[in-house]
Order: C-alpha cells, then sequence, then structure tokens
C-alpha cells in the first residue's frame, strides 16, 4: 500500500480547525464524566480522634438509614438509645428510647409524644435538629456508648475509649464513592469492634 499520499492523524488536527475538534472532544468527555464528579449521595463519615490527635475514618455509613447511638446513663446505670435521621444534610434527633426519665432526662412540652413500649420509654417524633455533625466522647467500657446504623455496629467505648468520635454528614459523587471505598483503610480493629460480640 502506498500511504504516501495521506496526512497523519496528528497532521490533520493542527491548526484552527484540529484544535476545535480537540476542544469539542474534551467538552462531550467532560460533560460524560459529570454525573460521576458532582455531589449525589449523602454519607456520614465516622472518625475517631485520640488525645494525641490523629484522626483515623472509622466507618462510612449511608445516609439513607437511621443511625441509633447508644450508651448507658453515667448517673443512674440505665440504657439509652437516641435515633438520628439525616434530613437536608443535618443530623435530626427523630426518637428516644429509655428505661426511665434519669438526670438530664425527659420529654419537653411540644416536643414528640410518649408512650410505654415494654421495660422502655418511647419518645417518637422529637424532629430536633442539630447539625451537620455529632460529636461524642466515647465513654469508659462501663458507659457502652454504641453506634447502629443498618446491620452494623460500632462499640465505641470498647475499641475507642476517651476518643471523641465525630459523625459527619457529607456529599460526594459516584466516582468519589467507589474511590473511597476501594481505598478505605483496611484496620483489623475496625473490623473485630464492628462485628464481635461481647463475651
Amino acid at each position: 500500500m502506498d500511504y504516501r499520499g495521506r496526512r497523519s492523524l496528528r497532521a490533520r488536527l493542527r491548526g484552527a480547525p484540529g484544535a476545535a475538534i480537540l476542544i469539542a472532544i474534551a467538552i462531550l468527555i467532560g460533560l460524560a464524566l459529570t454525573p460521576l464528579l458532582a455531589p449525589t449521595q449523602a454519607i456520614v463519615d465516622v472518625t475517631a480522634r485520640g488525645d494525641a490527635g490523629g484522626t483515623e475514618r472509622i466507618a462510612r455509613l449511608p445516609a439513607t438509614a437511621p443511625i441509633t447511638v447508644s450508651y448507658v446513663h453515667s448517673i443512674d446505670g440505665l440504657p439509652i438509645e437516641e435515633e438520628l435521621v439525616v434530613r437536608d444534610d443535618e443530623f435530626v434527633v427523630e426518637r428516644t428510647r429509655l428505661r426511665q426519665f434519669g438526670a438530664g432526662m425527659g420529654q419537653q412540652a411540644g416536643e414528640g409524644s410518649g408512650h410505654a413500649e415494654g421495660p422502655w420509654w418511647v419518645l417518637e417524633g422529637l424532629d430536633r435538629p442539630i447539625g451537620g455533625a455529632l460529636t461524642i466522647r466515647a465513654g469508659e467500657p462501663r458507659i457502652d456508648h454504641r453506634l447502629w446504623a443498618g446491620d452494623r455496629e460500632l462499640l465505641l467505648s470498647r475499641c475507642w475509649p476517651r476518643q471523641a468520635i465525630t459523625l459527619e454528614i457529607r456529599q460526594i459523587s459516584l466516582l468519589q464513592a467507589a474511590w473511597g471505598e476501594l481505598r478505605a483503610p483496611h484496620d483489623p480493629r475496625t473490623e473485630e469492634c464492628a462485628a464481635e460480640e461481647e463475651s
């Protein structure tokens, strides 16, 4: 074959017409990638920060399921569960379950409704916004701070005692979600603290 009469692709793309073609291709690629890069999904990042100041991500939770924070009241020694939902990029306390009204606990007039549920007193419909981030100081093991979301349970007091645990709502793109899961640090302690039941 004789290739002498044909111009190379590089030669054809030189000059103004070639530049216009390359710009058009770049724009099309950008438009195709935009849905992957635009914030489309809310997640809840859970991090632990010790007294030394280092921060580690211990979980990434979907913002679509309720998140329950449970602990044992430090004064009366009775369990409390607070259910949070994510609404408009902030946490909202929807429901609280407690064994009895302990110190500092109780129902405020005009906030939700209460009813008995076995040994628990349940306050529902609280609809109390608390912001886009929540920091909890995980108590000693006897305080038994836990975090539940869907079928995941994190034993905060057992694995991160006396550390600041922060739940933060973030908007991420589909690409970030996929990349974040692939790049999630492998921490055997996180797996142990999420999967094991206490003996």
